[in-house]
């Protein structure tokens, strides 16, 4: 597990969604005061490490009708109060507001559907100049059906008449979530017993439905399960299983949750006492680095590789699956060795390749020899190193060793990380005196000295929002 970064709230916030987009970390989220909702969009570049927080709407209790709801479709935040659905886009901008009441929206086929009450499904409504004009409804719901079941029946609604509307069986309790995924819809069912929910999934186009038990949902359709008290997740969009690993499943008790791909989120609110002014609710964002264990079908074939003085026997399908360059020269070439002075630490490599990341230390050895070999997972090593770097005391002349080595490879993101971590972290003097050292015709020269010009014209400014405490800076 690799820890990217950390965010430090005075508040006790809800967390409502977080994504990472090109390498903006999104959240949305809120805090309440005696009085009012405060709804605020987090938006970190994770390279420069600038945070601005956009703060969406203050919703006042008694003045305002209360929004009970707040949902993020297509990188919109849809606001939902009794009377009203107000969207805002990314920039905290209000783009639409609808004078209806619903209860939620879901997207189906990139249409976006409307849900009224606990038991109608319709899609966008119609206005023309006077306001309102009908509802074209998909499908009404009933619960505490005997069996999950769909029928056609001539329904009456929102006094009309509408003939053959699906009607949508369902045998469960009522207490229930309603997600969306292509053409699925999925219902949360709380069963009783400890974390356990029923999870209901009905097929829009071949009317089938679907269920499964789970004790807790992931973003981006991921679902948690128990077999024999060891986790796992239910990835539905893949329709596939796969063992949590043993770091992520520590974290469950801090509201783990999926950001995106192999990021993962953890938010700690455990010493949090609202009468004391020092607070600190942590919110860290993770890398799960154990997709570099790959699942390897593994012959009893093995090549001794290396140089001279250090080398190492490996079986060949490490190699072929984790280098380029070994695989290139294996497709070339039959051979059971290769020996080639450039071919350092070896004995590293073989045991990150096995292994994994966890337990090495030498990791600037580890990511020049993976860089020699085409490593395809080196921008992961180079996570793992600003890790390092942000969390320990580490010597200004190894982060310039470290600059150096990443200004060779292809982790172009990871070099600007590690700068901008740097800058903030190092003091100017101590950071232009090594800059100053350089030799003015290499790539590390040209690529500090551009980033050093933006950084300049570019300072690094918080939104004024954050001065007021609602983040903790460090």
């Amino acid at each position: 597990m690799i820890k990217i970064l950390d965010l430090k709230f005075k508040y006790d916030i809800n967390i409502i969604y977080t994504n990472l987009i090109d390498n903006i970390l999104h959240i949305v989220y809120y805090y309440d005061t005696r009085r009012t909702r405060e709804i605020y969009l987090l938006k970190m570049n994770t390279i420069t490490q600038v945070i601005i927080n956009i703060h969406i709407l203050t919703n006042d209790f008694i003045e305002d009708p209360k929004v009970y709801r707040i949902k993020i479709i297509n990188n919109n935040i849809y606001l939902f109060s009794d009377s009203t659905q107000e969207v805002y886009n990314f920039e905290g901008i209000l783009i639409n507001k609808y004078n209806f009441s619903t209860t939620n929206i879901i997207e189906i086929n990139n249409k976006l559907y409307f849900i009224y009450g606990h038991d109608l499904i319709s899609c966008e409504p119609y206005y023309d100049n006077d306001g309102y004009d009908e509802y074209n409804f998909l499908l009404s719901i009933k619960y505490n059906s005997e069996k999950n079941y769909i029928d056609y029946n001539d329904i009456y609604l929102r006094h009309r008449e509408y003939k053959n509307v699906k009607t949508l069986n369902l045998k469960i309790d009522g207490m229930y979530k309603i997600l969306c995924y292509d053409n699925n819809l999925i219902f949360r069912d709380k069963q009783e017993g400890k974390n356990k929910l029923k999870i209901v999934v009905y097929n829009l186009l071949t009317e089938k439905f679907v269920e499964f038990d789970c004790f807790k949902i992931l973003n981006n359709f991921k679902f948690l399960y128990y077999d024999d008290d060891i986790v796992y997740v239910y990835d539905y969009p893949t329709n596939t299983n796969y063992l949590l690993s043993e770091d992520l499943t520590s974290f469950l008790e801090y509201n783990l949750n999926h950001v995106c791909d192999n990021y993962y989120s953890s938010y700690d609110n455990s010493s949090y006492d609202k009468y004391d002014d020092d607070n600190e609710c942590i919110f860290e964002l993770y890398y799960d680095d154990k997709i570099l264990l790959h699942k390897i079908n593994l012959s009893e074939k093995y090549i001794k590789v290396g140089n001279i003085e250090n080398n190492v026997e490996i079986q060949i399908e490490y190699l072929l699956k984790n280098s380029d360059y070994f695989k290139g020269l294996l497709d070339d070439i039959e051979t059971n060795e290769i020996i080639y002075s450039k071919l350092e630490n070896m004995d590293l490599y073989k045991e990150y390749i096995i292994n994994g990341i966890e337990n090495i230390d030498d990791l600037y050895n580890l990511f020049k020899i993976s860089n020699l070999v085409l490593d395809k997972n080196i921008k992961i090593i180079a996570l793992k190193i600003l890790e390092k770097i942000k969390y320990e005391d580490v010597d200004i002349d190894k982060i310039f060793d470290y600059l150096e080595i990443f200004s060779t490879s292809v982790c172009d993101n990871q070099f600007l990380s590690l700068f901008y971590l740097m800058i903030e972290k190092y003091d100017i003097d101590d950071v232009l005196f090594k800059f100053r050292k350089i030799d003015k015709n290499t790539k590390l020269y040209e690529l500090c000295f551009e980033e050093l010009l933006k950084y300049k014209y570019n300072s690094k400014k918080y939104h004024e929002d954050l001065i007021d405490n609602i983040l903790i800076l460090s």
